[in-house]
């Protein structure tokens, strides 16, 4: 799974608003704020993994537009889920604004 995080800035505690989000092998998008403790999945709508990194779709600025809009599906994602874990982890490592 490719990742990536980032600090939007957007203070919504004290080390800011802190995510990370990992690219599937499917082409969908799952990402996890962890000052809001908000997770989400944004799906690929039938583009694939190749079609998503092809378009520039795995960037801060389209998966704030998701989450900012609404677009993502909110699935609660269970602790004991590797990816979770792992996305947790590497939000944890984001910087504070």
């Amino acid at each position: 799974m490719e990742t990536i995080k980032f600090n939007t800035g957007r203070m919504y505690g004290h080390s800011g608003q802190r995510i990370a989000a990992g690219l599937l092998d499917n082409g969908d998008i799952v990402f996890m704020d962890i000052d809001r403790d908000i997770d989400g999945l944004i799906p690929a709508g039938g583009m694939s993994r190749e079609d998503i990194k092809n378009c520039g779709l795995f960037r801060q600025r389209d998966i704030m537009r998701a989450y900012d809009e609404n677009t993502y599906k909110s699935f609660y994602l269970d602790d004991d889920f590797a990816t979770v874990r792992q996305l947790r982890a590497l939000a944890e490592t984001v910087k504070p604004v």
